[in-house]
């Protein structure tokens, strides 16, 4: 019995001993937590994070594909990538027009000059430009910037160089969407290449706010290739422009950028103008066609997008997740020329063409002369002078002398023509019946 009693005893004061060492182990670890301090994840991150997830999850939750011909689609585009490797063979630009009519603000002032009226280029880099040098010259009243080249083919690319740089600046000319400037000096009468200095930095600054980037820099020439050429700007897009400034890359690197981007986890970028786009990229499928991921709302309508070839291996797309079909009406020539059976609707591109710069017109100043003139009288004008108005009367009949006389002389020379072409007819008609009198007096003979 005693034997049995000390074993029982024994065993409840180990029982009692581990049941305290539980308890204050349990103490411990209570008092710990208490002190650390909770980490939260700050509300910045969190938000831009749920928002980011919420943003993808809004696209992929809705959506459709379209099917688009990779023969044509992945070589053009306002992102097309042309460089020593990649050459340009989109064809010609669906939606080319006149530069004239984008020499001009609302208010009918001359905004800047061309080398030539019969400059054209992609519609979305004229209304790109006309709105980016608009502000310009309501911020300077300068309008001395020319616009020198904009478009031109392949079989005009005849620079005679081996000037590798101004060999790839050329060849993108023929996209449509490059264009160079050059400046008037009136001190000198010169007409130097823009070098963004001076006043003209305004255009450098903010050129991306109109989805446009100077495309060959100093400090890109060993990515690009090229070497620095301040005067050539190429037209990509909101809001690749603006990420591509954001983030300091030249189209080379965004184009690398956004692959690692897709439609179930795109980029999501808000604007300046705050607006929220989705970007991701799109890789070309090997068969003849790729389908294109279109997210769409809850009421099955597109949300607004826009889509560019790389001219290498895919595409990408930018989507606006906010309603504003505005804002990618310029980008949308993207797509122009595209197969309406294959491409679902999107924001419209297309401009009712004003009236075109009649060729007969010989410089800018007079274009732009006459254009005022002609043009519509608005519904309130300020009141004017005896003398403005006399002067404004002087200045419309000297236009419309001049006009008369360049009619005239080009009547005149359609008439000189005309008289040559009729007698060279006539010519030839006399030397074909003295051939054949002579036959005749052969076979008579």
């Amino acid at each position: 019995m005693a034997v049995k009693t000390v074993h029982h005893i024994k065993y409840k004061n180990i029982a009692i001993a581990l049941a305290i060492l539980l308890l204050i182990i349990l103490a411990i670890s209570s008092a710990c937590s208490d002190k650390e301090p909770k980490k939260e994840p700050s509300s910045s991150v969190a938000q831009k994070d749920s928002s980011s997830v919420a943003e993808q999850n809004k696209l992929t939750k809705n959506f459709k594909y379209v099917s688009i011909k990779n023969a044509e689609a992945m070589k053009k585009g306002v992102l097309t990538l042309i460089d020593a490797n990649n050459k340009y063979s989109g064809g010609v630009p669906a939606d080319l027009d006149g530069v004239y009519n984008y020499l001009f603000n609302k208010n009918e002032d001359q905004i800047m000059s061309t080398s030539s009226t019969d400059v054209k280029g992609s519609q979305a880099v004229l209304e790109a430009l006309n709105a980016m040098m608009s502000d310009f010259y309501s911020k300077t009243k300068l309008s001395n910037v020319i616009v020198n080249t904009i478009y031109y083919s392949a079989g005009a690319d005849a620079e005679k160089t081996n000037d590798a740089a101004v060999t790839l600046d050329s060849k993108e000319h023929e996209t449509g969407y490059a264009f160079d400037l050059n400046t008037y000096s009136a001190d000198t009468g010169a007409y130097p290449e823009f070098t963004g200095e001076g006043k003209y930095k305004w255009i450098v600054d903010n050129c991306y706010k109109y989805g446009i980037v100077q495309r060959y820099t100093k400090a890109k020439a060993g990515v690009t290739g090229v070497k620095e050429k301040l005067n050539h700007f190429r037209y990509v897009g909101k809001p690749n422009a603006e990420i591509m400034a954001k983030k300091n890359l030249c189209l080379e690197e965004y184009l690398d950028f956004v692959k690692k981007y897709t439609f179930e986890k795109p980029f999501i970028f808000e604007s300046d103008e705050m607006i929220t786009y989705a970007v991701y990229y799109v890789a070309a499928d090997k068969s003849k066609t790729t389908n294109l991921p279109i997210p769409l709302k809850e009421n099955d309508t597109e949300y607004t997008y826009a889509y560019s070839g790389n001219n290498t291996d895919g595409y990408v797309m930018w989507v606006v997740t906010e309603d504003n079909s505005k804002l990618l009406k310029a980008d949308s020539s993207a797509m122009a020329g595209a197969d309406s059976s294959e491409v679902s609707s999107t924001a419209d591109s297309s401009k009712t063409d004003d009236t075109k710069a009649d060729d007969s017109k010989a410089t800018v100043t007079t274009a732009t002369t006459a254009k005022a003139v002609e043009s519509k009288a608005e519904t309130v004008k300020p009141a004017e002078s005896k003398a403005e108005v006399e002067s404004k009367a002087d200045d419309a009949k000297k236009v419309t002398t001049k006009k008369a006389a360049v009619t005239k002389e080009a009547d005149k020379n359609k008439s000189t023509a005309d008289k040559k072409k009729t007698t060279k007819k006539a010519e030839s008609a006399a030397d074909k019946a003295k051939d054949k009198s002579s036959k005749a007096d052969s076979k008579t003979a």
